[in-house]
C-alpha cells in the first residue's frame, strides 16, 4: 500500500515542474491546476474515512472524539471550497510571466510543501486503527490537518501579496 502512495504522490511531483519551469507561465497554470485538483481529490479520500469514524465514534458515544471529527471536517470541508474557489491564474502577472524569480522560488517550494502536508494527513488518517480511534491519534490528526491548512494559507498569502488572487480569509 505505501508503494501506491509513493507511486501517486510521484506522478504529482513530475506534474510540478521543476523551479525553472514556474518562469513559463502556462507550466504554472497546468500546475497551479493539477495542484489544486490533486490536494482536493486526497481530501476527497481523507473526508470519506473521515466520515466512517464518525459514524463509529457516534455509535461507541465518543462525543469527545466526536467534536475533534467535527472540527477536522469543517476544516477540510473549507479548505476544499478556497481550492475551487481562489484560483491565482486568473491574474494578468500569473499569466504574463512578469513574476519575478525569487517570489516564483518561493510559491514553487510552497506547492511541494502543500503536496506533503495533504500526503501526511492521508496517512496519518489510513494508519488510524479500528473503527473508533484512540484520542492521540485524533490529535495527531488534528495537527496534521493544522499543518496542511498553514501550507494553504502561506501559499495563498504569497500569492496575495504578488496580486494573484484576491485577499484571502482567514481558516
Amino acid at each position: 500500500m505505501a508503494d501506491q502512495q509513493q507511486s501517486g504522490f510521484d506522478q504529482i511531483r513530475r506534474h510540478i515542474p521543476e523551479f525553472p519551469g514556474y518562469a513559463d507561465p502556462f507550466s504554472r497554470i497546468h500546475a497551479d491546476t493539477i495542484l489544486r485538483a490533486y490536494v482536493d481529490g486526497k481530501i476527497s479520500h481523507v473526508l470519506e474515512r473521515l466520515l466512517l469514524f464518525i459514524q463509529s465514534s457516534a455509535t461507541e458515544k465518543r462525543l469527545d472524539l466526536l467534536s475533534d471529527f467535527e472540527d477536522i471536517r469543517e476544516s477540510l470541508s473549507a479548505l476544499s471550497g478556497r481550492l475551487a474557489s481562489d484560483v491565482a491564474h486568473e491574474s494578468e502577472p500569473w499569466t504574463s510571466g512578469t513574476i519575478e524569480e525569487e517570489p516564483l522560488a518561493r510559491i514553487h517550494e510552497n506547492d511541494g510543501e502543500l503536496v506533503d502536508a495533504v500526503q501526511s494527513v492521508l496517512d496519518r488518517i489510513i494508519g488510524m486503527k479500528g473503527p473508533v480511534p484512540d484520542r492521540p491519534e485524533v490529535l495527531l490528526l488534528k495537527n496534521a490537518v493544522d499543518r496542511l491548512l498553514g501550507r494553504f494559507q502561506d501559499r495563498c498569502t504569497e500569492l496575495e501579496e504578488l496580486g494573484l488572487v484576491g485577499e484571502t480569509t482567514s481558516r
